[in-house]
């Protein structure tokens, strides 16, 4: 064999090689309590040794839309934060399941654990008779 049937035997070996690439979580979401008109950080890093991980988030194992989203948005590092929380008795779009994923194209994926997102109601405070006559 000739230098250069050497050379094409080396490059096709070469591509058959299969290399491993790093992609992990250097923070994951973890659950949040949070009222209603607050705002919540549900925190995602990831990284790797082939660039930056594109990061995704969903809901309920639903990707999020954030692009049509006002109230959530996606920071730099990967976090979503989540702004004006809204909960009513039959309307609570913020509460459920979230995790991020972490990306790279062609290579794979990383879900996180899962972070619980829950909106605490108002404590209503009652009082029997008795303790009126303590206030006055």
């Amino acid at each position: 064999m000739g230098p250069l049937g050497l050379v094409c035997y080396l490059l096709i070996l070469r591509s058959q090689i299969k290399t491993f690439t790093s992609l992990r979580f250097l923070t994951e979401p973890s659950d949040a309590v949070t009222m209603r008109g607050s705002n919540v950080l549900l925190n995602c890093i990831a990284e790797s040794d082939q660039g930056a991980p594109i990061i995704k988030w969903k809901k309920d194992a639903v990707f999020l839309n954030l692009a049509v989203d006002e109230r959530r948005q996606q920071l730099a590092n990967g976090s979503l934060l989540i702004q004006n929380i809204v909960h009513s008795r039959h309307h609570k779009p913020d509460e459920g399941v979230y995790q991020c994923e972490a990306s790279l194209e062609g290579i794979g994926a990383i879900i996180s654990r899962t972070a619980k997102v829950m909106v605490a109601g108002r404590e209503k405070y009652s009082c029997r008779l008795d303790c009126w006559k303590y206030s006055l």
